[in-house]
């Protein structure tokens, strides 16, 4: 069973490769929501910025959180749990540091994987969407 878990995630990233590879030359928001990505793991000190960012730019895509999460399936828990991390917590790596009253605090490793795995979430299945939807624009 172990051996089957390993293999399954290596062909669940190897699919995800594809598909941004596939999209990123030619979909602005996949462009986007992956160099946000990468941004939030070479920025360490950024990280909950960037994840935002691609929480952002789906907003942006699909005209509002609710809209996306429909899209996308995504729980309002998750989308909730990212903003609060990147806007309300006093985190250094949040989004508003500096306007923050309160002494800021460095984010706790659970809170940094808890806000990739969500943003990860969000990324890969804007790509299965954009896989899954690639016809629908050339079917009238």
């Amino acid at each position: 069973m172990v051996a089957d878990s390993r293999v399954e995630r290596i062909k669940r990233k190897r699919s995800l490769g594809d598909l941004a590879a596939q999209y990123a030359t030619n979909d602005t928001t996949a462009k986007e929501i992956l160099e946000s990505f990468h941004k939030a793991i070479v920025e360490p000190e950024n990280c909950l910025r960037h994840l935002y960012d691609i929480r952002d730019a789906l907003d942006q895509k699909f005209g509002n959180g609710k809209e996306t999460r429909m899209a996308l399936n995504l729980s309002r828990a998750q989308w909730d749990n990212l903003g609060r991390l990147a806007n309300k917590e006093p985190l250094r790596q949040g989004r508003h540091p500096g306007k923050r009253l309160e002494e800021l605090r460095d984010a706790t490793p659970d809170e940094l994987h808890t806000a990739k795995k969500i943003a990860v979430e969000m990324v890969e299945k804007y790509l299965r969407y954009l896989d899954a939807t690639k016809d629908e624009g050339n079917a009238a």
